[in-house]
């Protein structure tokens, strides 16, 4: 794994180009994607990429939300891209995918969206920095840690260490920026011309996607969207149901 940094984004890839772009959600870090690497060899080079304000990016000036942040992967991936490549997204950074897929079709050649936001841009709210985000940051690591695994008891044990970490990465100034506004993803994902699978958790086990987002979803993709549900799981299928999860998208 080598680590790089291009402008104000830092990113870290294996082989010698990328096939997969994995983009992670709220509060996470590109390392929050090293437990699932064991899951996706065989399927090439992979590039993970800490948003704005997170891990190790600095947060510069001006607003966050999906056109910026697909703007960060956009300047990171031209440098050591071969060609088009897959584009995995997990919440916040699936509606990034999606932007990156509308605005650079050249650099995208199919979508992979982890339980999206289905619309939560819409306008330029300021939203400061979440409760529950500034009761961990408080929280001493090991009781983070432990929180962790009390709240999310089907996590498998090496997901707590980098969500853990990555709590206290995050600059809490990325909340109190303004988002740049964004249509919903059904907007975003009918400019969108590649194949995209949707990997969705279920409402009552805190996954964001309804039946009638996924319904919605997949009539704007116009036959181009896969929608798998994995009812076990909520808003972290990957982590929640991590072996469903990685079936569905080695299937695709």
């Amino acid at each position: 794994m080598r680590h790089h940094q291009t402008g104000h984004t830092a990113w870290w890839m294996t082989g010698p180009a990328p096939d997969l772009v994995l983009l992670h959600g709220f509060s996470d870090a590109a390392d929050c994607w090293t437990p699932l690497l064991p899951g996706l060899a065989g399927l090439g080079g992979t590039l993970a990429i800490d948003a704005r304000g997170h891990g190790a990016s600095a947060l510069p000036r001006g607003p966050v939300g999906p056109a910026p942040q697909a703007a960060d992967v956009a300047a990171a991936l031209e440098p050591v891209t071969t060609g088009p490549a897959v584009i995995v997204g997990h919440s916040m950074g699936a509606v990034t995918a999606a932007q990156l897929a509308a605005d650079r079709p050249d650099l995208v050649s199919a979508l992979v969206l982890e339980d999206p936001p289905c619309d939560a841009y819409a306008d330029g709210t300021v939203r400061g920095v979440p409760h529950w985000l500034a009761t961990a940051r408080a929280t001493p690591y090991p009781d983070r840690i432990a929180a962790c695994r009390e709240q999310n008891p089907r996590w498998p044990t090496d997901e707590l260490a980098p969500w853990a970490t990555a709590k206290t990465d995050i600059d809490p100034e990325y909340c109190r920026r303004p988002t740049a506004p964004a249509p919903p993803l059904t907007i975003i994902l009918a400019a969108v011309a590649c194949p995209v699978l949707l990997l969705h958790g279920s409402p009552q086990h805190g996954g964001m996607v309804t039946p009638a987002d996924a319904d919605a979803l997949r009539r704007a993709g116009d036959g181009r969207l896969t929608a798998v549900r994995l009812p076990n799981a909520g808003h972290n299928p990957r982590r929640e149901a991590r072996k469903d999860f990685l079936n569905a998208l080695h299937a695709w």
